[in-house]
């Protein structure tokens, strides 16, 4: 998948989680099934997740090679970064990200103000990926990932699309079961 691709699915997968969000968020912005996250927590989540990786993609790309490595492998494709991932989730049963460990509870008056935080988190990254990143050095530079271990810039950029994806997913079956 190349970078404009790439960006293609990011914005995609944000605009459809927000464009749900608007339309229900309020009915479901603090439903979470007992003991799980509610949906307002799933987009702090994904706001905490994103945080981290803007930062990475504007250290320069010696720094990044110096700190965590180059690539020594092909770059997995997209269904190959979900696979992976899922196959993660299922041993790391229980395990909390460490970006979301100390999970704020938003309030509905909340739920605009973490939109707007997510969709800004998204256009940094689109706009990093954009201006400062050339093709082959998505397939060079390493990024850590606290369940998937060092991913190529490129995974990692597939994997933040999915992962949004991913709670959009749980967010909109679990109101579904709401209904």
């Amino acid at each position: 998948m190349d970078k404009d691709a790439i960006i293609k699915l990011i914005e995609e997968k944000h605009h459809e989680l927000i464009n749900w969000m608007e339309v229900h968020g309020s009915d479901y912005w603090t439903y979470g099934p007992s003991g799980k996250w509610t949906s307002a927590q799933h987009v702090v989540h994904l706001v905490q997740s994103m945080k981290p990786l803007n930062t990475a993609m504007v250290i320069p790309k010696m720094v990044l090679k110096m700190r965590f490595g180059k690539a020594n492998r092909p770059t997995r494709t997209y269904d190959q970064v979900v696979n992976r991932y899922h196959e993660r989730l299922k041993e790391a049963e229980g395990i909390v990200s460490p970006f979301s460990r100390d999970m704020p509870e938003p309030t509905l008056e909340e739920m605009d103000k973490w939109l707007i935080q997510l969709t800004a988190e998204k256009d940094k990254l689109v706009k990093s990926i954009d201006k400062k990143w050339k093709e082959k050095d998505l397939d060079i530079c390493l990024l850590p990932h606290p369940l998937l271990g060092k991913m190529l810039v490129r995974e990692m950029l597939m994997w933040t699309a999915y992962h949004t994806e991913h709670h959009y997913k749980l967010i909109k079956e679990r109101a579904e079961a709401n209904k």
